[in-house]
């Protein structure tokens, strides 16, 4: 009786698609539930750090201040990032009605939809503590850079050409500035700037401006916090360098409106904890009704669905064509991601993470059955072909030299732009894996936004 009970056991098991020991496609689909979970927790953790940081930058600007804002920022990104493959199957992120990502993560920014920007033509070289004037003591600094006994590094504005050095040229137009003063250098623009048409500055106005008149007039989120944080970036060895006098009120700031800008820095990541704590409470466990609840309770093949058109279009038309073809066709600064603050290489590497996560049903130390594990059950040489390339697009990203708007420029047969060129082969090969693993499934899925 004992033998025949086993062998019901397994034949039950086998018709269900399984063999003993081997995770379900319910159990895989109930693990990526809790992957996506953790990662929207501690996306959330992030922006309530980023938060309180700015909240006292704003209360008491020093440049300090700045540099923990700064850093909460960066570290708010990478949970964030590895959450975007639950993107693109009108999922609680992105649902066409109610998602919230237009708010939270949209770029490329028109700076000048928010605050001031640099003047063409305006730049003053040699004024090296943007005071708006060039003196002697900043000529003088000037000259040692050009006779290499000062590093560059100390006057970057002496530098207007970005090549790393201080020409005769570059020598002739700081000593025009300093017996001329300097051109115009700034354009106040923006919502900060314009208290007129805009007399509060407060969350539901940011949310009324965003992508109001094009999909690059973005009023939020974090590449919006980024800009006010970092400022434009105009530097061919580092990212925007803001001063944190942007923020002193009295009348002994740097720029006009100090108050309007911390009003709007603040109401930006305000704005960002309430759209994440909506995002994370829809994958809580428990809630009746809530996304996860009704994720949960699909057909395990249309979850499965959705699972891998948030991966393979994340892999596919999102981080290769979006965020590194189009940036490596134009060789424009303006189309990378992470503009201001430089750190799209690490936007890069955590999105490819993410991915990972997914399939292979990991997050942090934690880990649990993927969907590799069921590619593994009806094609593990495709299962095997799918894990190697992924670590091998890690590896090809980890390898692009940064800064990232550095590496895209020069010929193609520089080391940037190889490096940028290879990654991209890296992931197209396991865009186009993980659509074979769908199809392996019995799933059709398209890997393009």
């Amino acid at each position: 009786m004992r033998r025949m009970l086993l062998v019901v056991a397994v034949a039950l098991a086998l018709s269900a698609g399984t063999a003993l020991g081997q995770p379900t496609r319910s159990q895989v689909i109930a693990r990526y539930a809790e992957v996506v979970l953790a990662t929207y927790t501690d996306a959330l953790a992030g922006a309530q750090a980023l938060r309180t940081a700015i909240d006292d930058f704003v209360a008491q600007p020093s440049a300090d201040g700045l540099t923990a804002a700064r850093a909460a920022w960066l570290a708010a990104r990478p949970a964030y990032l590895q959450s975007e493959m639950a993107r693109f199957y009108d999922g609680p992120i992105d649902n066409a009605d109610t998602g919230p990502e237009p708010f939270i993560n949209a770029w490329p920014l028109d700076e000048a939809y928010i605050d001031y920007v640099a003047a063409a033509g305006g730049v003053c070289g040699g004024d090296c503590n943007s005071s708006g004037a060039v003196t002697i003591e900043e000529l003088i600094l000037a000259v040692g850079i050009a006779l290499g006994t000062t590093p560059v590094s100390t006057c970057g504005a002496i530098d207007t050409d970005s090549d790393g050095q201080a020409s005769i040229a570059e020598l002739v137009a700081a000593v025009g500035h300093a017996l001329d003063g300097c051109p115009a250098t700034r354009l106040d623009t923006g919502i900060i700037n314009d208290p007129v048409r805009y007399p509060t500055i407060d969350a539901d106005l940011l949310m009324a401006l965003n992508e109001a008149e094009s999909e690059t007039t973005i009023s939020s989120g974090y590449h919006a916090i980024e800009f006010l944080l970092w400022g434009q970036d105009h530097s061919a060895t580092g990212p925007g360098d803001r001063p944190y006098t942007d923020y002193v009120t009295g009348g002994t700031g740097t720029a006009a409106n100090p108050e309007r800008r911390g009003q709007y820095l603040r109401a930006a990541a305000a704005l960002l904890v309430a759209h994440l704590s909506a995002v994370r409470d829809a994958w809580l466990p428990g809630v009746a009704g809530n996304y996860r609840a009704q994720f949960l309770a699909l057909n395990p093949n249309e979850a499965l669905r959705r699972m891998l058109t948030g991966i393979g279009t994340l892999s596919g038309g999102e981080l290769t064509g979006e965020r590194m073809a189009v940036a490596y066709e134009t060789k424009d600064q303006e189309d990378e991601h992470s503009c201001f603050s430089d750190n799209t290489h690490a936007d890069h590497v955590y999105d490819e993470l993410g991915i990972e996560n997914a399939f292979l049903g990991r997050y942090g130390a934690t880990d649990g059955p993927g969907i590799d594990d069921l590619v593994q059950q009806v094609n593990p040489t495709l299962a095997t072909q799918a894990r190697a390339a992924m670590t091998a697009a890690r590896a090809r990203i980890d390898a692009i030299p940064t800064p990232f708007d550095q590496a895209i420029l020069g010929p193609d047969s520089s080391p940037g732009r190889m490096a940028i060129a290879a990654a991209i082969d890296a992931l197209n090969h396991q865009t186009d894996l993980l659509a074979q693993c769908a199809e392996a499934l019995g799933i059709s899925i398209s890997t393009t936004p």
